[in-house]
């Protein structure tokens, strides 16, 4: 089952305050999501553990029909009722939740299960099946400066290279030293995450062995990177 994750960098500046936003909420937001960061002792931060758990979801949507489209109040996230879920939107806590996705026949049966880690830094989200095992997947969360001191400098391969910007962006590069690291630490030796040109857009990543004709089988790989933090989770598909 395909898996999906998002980051958001509580310290940047564009994090801060924008659950004053009140066309950004009505937007992006479905009216009982809108209510939950009303009534959250820390808007902010239940604004973006919203939407972390919506970007997620969109990603593993993606990856099970390219076609799928990104309309943000379509993916409602819920988060479990328990006690739990007010100490995750300050900032120190895990927590789980599911998505509910409205007005796509393709998706009417999907229930995918979300788990989200927060920091006073940041909130990470995992989306995949609610049938899926999250403890099964590899996970990492590190600053700029982190995989700088951890990973070997690399430049990309020529396939790497195709889904970068011109010249290579710190942030992509950075989110796929780490991945590369996590992926030999997986035992699955030196890989490249490759992202496809469909014609209009670039498809998800995919793990390949280094100059390998096809993809490792049955693992998948989500990044993600938001101001100095990378997060990369990979497993068994």
């Amino acid at each position: 089952m395909p898996i999906g994750n998002d980051l958001v960098d509580l310290r940047s500046r564009e994090a801060v305050g924008k659950a004053r936003d009140v066309r950004f909420i009505a937007r992006v937001f479905t009216a009982r999501e809108a209510e939950c960061i009303r009534g959250s002792s820390n808007p902010d931060n239940m604004l973006w553990l919203l939407w972390a758990g919506k970007e997620a979801a969109y990603k593993v949507a993606k990856k099970l029909s390219p076609g799928a489209i990104f309309a943000h109040s379509a993916y409602e996230v819920v988060l479990d009722s328990s006690p739990v879920a007010a100490d995750l939107a300050d900032g120190a806590a895990n927590g789980t939740g599911h998505v509910v996705i409205h007005g796509m026949k393709r998706f009417h049966d999907l229930h995918l299960a979300l788990e989200w880690s927060a920091t006073a830094s940041y909130i990470h989200c995992l989306a995949m099946d609610d049938k899926g095992d999250f403890r099964a997947l590899k996970i990492a969360v590190a600053t700029r400066d982190e995989i700088d001191r951890s990973a070997h400098a690399y430049e990309p391969t020529e396939r790497e290279q195709a889904s970068l910007s011109l010249p290579p962006a710190e942030q992509s590069l950075a989110v796929r030293r780490l991945a590369r690291a996590l992926a030999a630490e997986a035992g699955l030796g030196d890989v490249e995450i490759v992202r496809h040109w469909n014609g209009s857009r670039f498809d998800p990543p995919r793990l390949y062995p280094r100059h390998g004709a096809v993809p490792i089988p049955d693992w998948d790989i989500t990044l993600s990177h938001d101001g100095d933090l990378s997060a990369v989770a990979l497993g068994p598909a």
